[in-house]
């Protein structure tokens, strides 16, 4: 049978048109850009099946300028396994891919069925379900579940059990030393739910309940972009997609496409993993009783801009018409343009508070500069009071000089005050 990469594989995955399947992409945070790309790639053997492989594919669509200084995309086989899902049995196969350049991780499932009776409107629930039994876990073991978050999925999921939460731990901090480290790790994953109708098989209805994820499809026909390439098309609401072959193909005919929607994918998950951690764990992290020292802020800031620089505008990437036009159809669903922005936002607010710390920290290294001078001044004239009195001058110059000594004096006491204030009054967040 043919994966869809176009590799072969042993196992058994229907193959023939009139097929379904679903892919089930689910993007994770390594924690920062891949800098030693061999030692990556040796730990990255460790947890597949098989070698890693080079995913050139689309090798002949990128711009050779960009891939100068972009590592290609690693893939490999995790395994396999079945679930019950939407009423019916599955078979899943588990693989990986890797962005070195984002630093993000993709677990890609892809399940097939047998079943013709499969309610594939159920599907969506049942996966939630499902992966949540693996992704409750993993979040308490990164340290992520708050009360709250606790609180709202007391009841969310079933027994527990490793589908793949543990791998990505492992292979986190198996990664890490080779990583150009991000401020912090952003635990949380994102996944969307691709359905493959091969042969364009399912009714205008089934479709419409597919894309908005609802056991019911909606009385009016849905205002949603529809993509069409030679031998598939798209219709996509960004977190739901349906993708349709020709009769007589099979699942190889979506490759490309599945490319390119999880390649953005990927850049739409940076965007989100910068905007939930830049203004915790930025500029103060769970552990720091005071802001961040300025050359933490600017390795953070450099980071931020760097990987923001990655998002958007495929023109850089590719020079293949087809996929740029595949490329741009997903980051309009996808939302793409406004979640750069809401990053680049936050980039803006670090400036800012950079800026607004630094103009700070100038002021009390002043007023700490007055301090000493006040107080070297006391001392100075302080000592020349014992030779006045013994030269026997007028007693209004001593009461002079004393009264100088003791307004620096009371000048020291209260600059000195304030800035004890400062330092013990709670940053304001």
């Amino acid at each position: 049978m043919t994966r869809l990469d176009g590799a072969a594989t042993s196992a058994s995955t229907p193959a023939t048109p009139s097929a379904l399947a679903v892919v089930v992409p689910f993007k994770y945070d390594l924690g920062g850009r891949i800098i030693d790309h061999q030692a990556c790639r040796r730990e990255l053997a460790e947890f597949c099946l098989g070698p890693i492989e080079e995913d050139q594919a689309l090798a002949r669509s990128w711009n050779l300028s960009y891939l100068v200084r972009h590592a290609v995309v690693l893939r490999g086989v995790l395994g396999t396994g079945r679930a019950w899902l939407g009423g019916s049995e599955w078979s899943f196969q588990r693989s990986l891919r890797l962005y070195p350049w984002l630093g993000v991780i993709s677990i890609d499932y892809l399940f097939t069925t047998d079943d013709p009776n499969v309610r594939l409107v159920e599907f969506y629930d049942d996966l939630v379900s499902w992966k949540n039994t693996d992704y409750l876990p993993y979040l308490r073991d990164c340290g992520a579940m708050t009360p709250e978050l606790a609180a709202h999925t007391a009841s969310a999921a079933g027994p527990p059990q490793d589908l793949h939460g543990g791998l990505v731990r492992d292979l986190r901090r198996r990664i890490r030393p080779f990583l150009d480290l991000r401020p912090a790790v952003y635990a949380f994953h994102d996944f969307r739910t691709v359905f493959l109708d091969v042969g364009s098989t399912l009714d205008a209805a089934t479709v419409d309940s597919l894309l908005l994820l609802s056991r019911s499809a909606p009385g009016d026909e849905l205002s949603i972009p529809t993509l069409r390439t030679e031998d598939v098309e798209v219709h996509s609401t960004g977190w739901a997609t349906v993708l349709r072959s020709q009769p007589g193909t099979d699942l190889t005919a979506f490759r490309d496409v599945l490319s390119m929607l999880s390649l953005v994918h990927a850049q739409w998950y940076v965007c989100q993993a910068w905007i939930n951690v830049y203004d915790y764990d930025v500029v103060r992290g769970p552990n720091r009783q005071e802001p961040a020292d300025a050359e933490d802020l600017a390795s953070a800031q450099l980071a931020l801009g760097q990987d923001l620089t990655e998002v958007g505008n495929m023109d850089l990437m590719l020079k293949d018409p087809g996929l740029l036009r595949v490329a741009r159809y997903f980051e309009q669903v996808f939302d793409v343009n406004n979640h750069l922005n809401a990053a680049e936002r936050r980039l803006r607010v670090l400036e800012e508070y950079s800026r607004g710390l630094a103009e700070q920290r100038q002021t009390r290294a002043a007023n700490r500069l007055q301090v000493l001078f006040a107080l070297s001044a006391a001392g100075s004239i302080a000592g020349l009071i014992p030779s006045l009195v013994e030269i026997e001058l007028p007693t209004g110059v001593t009461l002079l000089t004393v009264a100088v000594v003791i307004t620096l004096w009371l000048g020291f006491a209260f600059a000195f005050s304030r800035e004890q204030r400062a330092r013990l009054r709670k940053p304001r967040r």
